[in-house]
C-alpha cells in the first residue's frame, strides 16, 4: 500500500491533500481506507520521502521530498 501510495503521489503534479490521494487509489484498491493513506503519508514523511506542506487556508498537501528540492533551484 505505501508503494502505491508513493507512486500515486510521483505522478501528480500538485500538492494533493490525503483525501485526494485516497479518491485516486480507491479506485485501485477499493479495499483501503482513508486512515492507511493518513498512517502512510506520515510513516513517509517521517521517513523523508516526503513533505507535509501546512496551509492556513486550505488542507495540508504532500509533495515528493526531490520535487521540493528540484524548486529552490
Amino acid at each position: 500500500q505505501r508503494e502505491l501510495i508513493l507512486q500515486s503521489l510521483k505522478n501528480r503534479v500538485d500538492h494533493p491533500t490525503a483525501e485526494m490521494l485516497y479518491t485516486d487509489l480507491k479506485n485501485q484498491m477499493p479495499e483501503i481506507g482513508i486512515a492507511t493513506v493518513y498512517r502512510n503519508l506520515s510513516d513517509l514523511c517521517e521517513m523523508g520521502e516526503i513533505i507535509k506542506l501546512k496551509s492556513q487556508l486550505v488542507l495540508d498537501g504532500y509533495v515528493m521530498k526531490k520535487m521540493t528540492v528540484d524548486m529552490e533551484c
